[in-house]
């Protein structure tokens, strides 16, 4: 190829990019000028709107149970402060107390039955375990 063949060909191709841009050009100016239309929805049915609202419920009751979850579990019971030593002195002071025993010795007397109670219900796997000394490799079973 020849220096004129080259520059036709690059004229050419010149004057179809100039008139893609003025297209371009023309076609963008359409865009901006195009009109708005509005679309109509139909009105929604009583039992759409019913449906809606349970929806909504539901979505605002799993909100509430989320922020529950999310929030630190309150105490709901505490330990018990002193109430052994406040159910010994009212029995110190009661008529019934024809012992005379005094509020320590009745205090040393729940607290022995509380352990009993717990020991009680622990039964069967409340048991000690071996030691070194004990000799005996038959199992030993206890009853609750």
């Amino acid at each position: 190829m020849d220096k004129d063949s080259i520059k036709q060909a690059f004229d050419a191709l010149n004057a179809k990019y100039l008139q893609a841009l003025q297209e371009l050009q023309h076609a963008q100016t359409l865009l901006k000028n195009t009109k708005t239309r509005e679309v109509v929805v139909p009105m929604a049915t009583e039992q759409e709107l019913l449906y809606r609202d349970q929806i909504k419920k539901l979505k605002e009751h799993n909100q509430d149970l989320i922020t529950q979850l999310q929030n630190k579990p309150q105490i709901i019971e505490k330990e018990s402060s002193k109430d052994l030593k406040r159910a010994a002195k009212i029995m110190a002071s009661s008529e019934l107390n024809k012992e005379d025993l005094s509020e320590q010795e009745i205090f040393e007397l729940l607290e022995k039955s509380n352990e009993d109670i717990v020991n009680k219900q622990l039964g069967f796997w409340a048991i000690p375990l071996p030691t070194a000394e004990d000799t005996d490799n038959k199992p030993r079973y206890y009853k609750k």
